[in-house]
């Protein structure tokens, strides 16, 4: 298998492999804090008898943006804000995309960052390995040309064409922003303009959050889109081309509210094989906060079959803000997110894990936890971020947790959660299903999972260091251990610019790693790994000969060959296949087929 060795000037086999494979084929800091970015804050750096100087800005956003809490209270109230310290507020924690929920106005703005000095993770080689950042890739693996905004989703076409989605600032306020890059990190002229395309619903801040790619080559992007009186959903589906999609929602794109006083913020998407389109969050009114959840048909319409006229909300014991999501092949839905009490001085904020599976037509799943909902608390506080599924069914949950470091101070620390099939904590990883890391210098969070077809676990966040908050990464057996053989001793953290934060990671098809987030704008970070993967090409309806090369370019191989008359389709051609397209296995996998022989002979 390619990439076990290096030839003989040295350079990884694998990374040849992957240079051949790509020849072949906000705005400024206005201390400006949404509801996301405190969760991760009070995740990542906040301390215990400290203060913080800041008040809430009076006017402006507070009734259509601040999700009002019970009491009619703000998420920050100054007893919450006497609790914590800062010392600098940087441009990694501005006016997020993923919920614009919480317009701060400093006097001398300080929110718990907490940075002790750096120590930049990875040391310089003079051979490739995995982990390091791709030279043929941007600058020396750093992509930052784009909107100037934040890449908060990122996902790989078939072709190997990276789209990245979020937002961007114009003069009339925030909008949805997707580009598109070549292999090599270039921006791919042939979308929108210039490779960039921003999307507005009118009078209105419109922030993507989420991006998938169709079956068919359309591109969707879930988000948010802020005006009075209250923040809806928003989706918006693009052609291939960039141009916006009439035959979706109207001229493109579509909002959703979840009532007349209820703030609605969607943070996760996904795309089901029919094409109808998942998209979770939250919503929060007077109440509280809880999950949200919408399933949208392939024209854009509310699915009256899932939960009630197409949305479906649950609450758990304290506020709860769903971030990510993932989909089951059995069509069951999973959602992962945060629980905060801003209500009790007595303890920190940050309450836990919280996980919800509905079945397909959006009911909560009540052979997952308990009634289908489960919540984990790791650490002295934690939250998560992100979620995957694995090949055997366990779900994989990454967040950040509040942690004692050897110095018993306490920060905070990239958090793993691994669940059975039923919801129950799996024993078999980490410790009692539980994995702590501390990562750079001091406090870090989780932002993004990915999984490997060997079951290695991927995940990209942020981390202190050197000059500040900068692109993080590990690495870890399916064990829960850090795996040695990535970066340096698992971990990895890139600077880019003097902030910048991972918010979300796609593997390619060859096994490299690409993290999207900001810097000064998009920022987009491609790592080397030596480990090509085959992910299953779509090939019925093709010749067989055509198959067998779309596979074996794939870096899978051809299995059984089951031969059948059709009427339908012509001889000699694929009627099916497999596993599914876009399955991902390890490299050499087998993709069975189903040719056709023809009309069977009259007798």
């Amino acid at each position: 298998m390619i990439g076990a060795g290096r030839d003989e000037d040295g350079l990884a086999l694998g990374e040849i492999y992957g240079l051949a494979r790509d020849l072949e084929a906000p705005r400024a800091c206005e201390n400006d804090i949404d509801l996301v970015d405190l969760v991760r804050l009070l995740a990542v750096g906040l301390r215990r008898d400290e203060h913080v100087d800041a008040e809430l800005e009076p006017g402006r956003r507070m009734h259509d943006l601040v999700p009002a809490l019970p009491g009619g209270q703000s998420p920050l109230d100054s007893s919450d804000i006497e609790r914590f310290h800062a010392s600098t507020v940087t441009c990694p924690f501005n006016a997020s995309p993923r919920s614009k929920g919480l317009p701060l106005k400093s006097k001398s703005l300080i929110l718990a960052l907490a940075l002790a000095a750096a120590v930049v993770l990875g040391v310089a080689s003079s051979q490739a390995a995995p982990g390091d950042l791709d030279p043929s890739f941007g600058e020396n693996g750093v992509v930052t040309s784009g909107p100037n905004g934040e890449a908060i989703g990122v996902a790989i076409q078939p072709d190997g064409k990276i789209v990245a989605a979020g937002s961007a600032q114009s003069d009339s306020g925030a909008r949805f922003a997707v580009a598109r890059y070549s292999t090599d990190g270039t921006l791919d002229a042939s979308f929108g303009q210039e490779g960039q395309v921003t999307t507005g619903f009118g009078a209105s801040d419109d922030n993507g959050s989420d991006v998938a790619i169709q079956a068919d080559g359309m591109i969707v992007v879930a988000g948010t889109s802020f005006r009075n009186p209250v923040s809806q959903f928003a989706l918006v589906r693009y052609k291939p081309g960039g141009s916006l999609d009439p035959t979706f929602g109207t001229d493109g794109k579509l909002r959703t509210a979840f009532g007349p006083t209820a703030n609605a913020v969607a943070n996760a998407l996904v795309v089901e094989p029919g094409g109808k389109i998942v998209v979770a969050g939250y919503t929060a009114d007077a109440s509280g906060a809880e999950f949200a959840l919408a399933r949208y048909n392939p024209n854009g319409t509310l699915d009256t079959g899932f939960g009630t006229g197409g949305k479906v909300t649950t609450s758990f014991p304290d506020n709860a803000f769903a971030i990510g999501m993932t989909r089951q092949p059995d069509g069951k839905i999973v959602v992962a997110g945060a629980l905060v009490n801003y209500d009790d001085p007595t303890s920190y904020p940050l309450r836990g894990f919280a996980l919800a599976r509905y079945k397909p037509d959006g009911s909560l799943d009540p052979a997952f936890g308990s009634g289908g909902k489960v919540t984990t608390s790791v650490g002295q506080g934690s939250a998560a971020f992100s979620v995957a599924l694995q090949a055997d069914g366990k779900i994989v949950a990454g967040g950040s947790a509040l942690v004692y470091g050897p110095a018993d101070e306490l920060g905070g620390a990239f958090a793993l959660v691994r669940y059975g099939t039923d919801g129950t904590l799996d024993g078999a990883f980490g410790s009692g299903g539980e994995v702590t890391t501390e990562v750079g210098t001091g406090d870090g969070s989780i932002n993004a999972v990915a999984l490997r077809p060997d079951g290695k676990i991927v995940v990209a966040g942020t981390s202190s260091g050197e000059s500040g908050y900068g692109f993080a990464l590990a690495r870890y057996q399916p064990g829960g251990s850090l795996d040695t053989s990535f970066g340096t001793n698992g971990q990895v953290h890139t600077d880019v610019g003097t902030q910048s934060r991972a918010d979300d990671l796609a593997l390619q098809a060859d096994g490299k790693i690409v993290a999207s987030g900001f810097s000064s704008g998009f920022a987009l970070v491609r790592y080397l790994d030596q480990q090509p993967v085959c992910v299953v090409p779509n090939v019925v309806r093709r010749s067989l000969t055509a198959a067998n090369h779309a596979i074996s370019v794939a870096n899978c191989s051809v299995g059984t060959v089951k031969r059948v008359f059709s009427r339908k389709v012509k001889k000699a051609y694929v009627i099916s296949q497999k596993p599914d397209p876009a399955t991902r296995l390890a490299d050499g996998a087998a993709v069975d087929l189903t040719v056709s022989k023809g009309k069977r002979p009259k007798r």
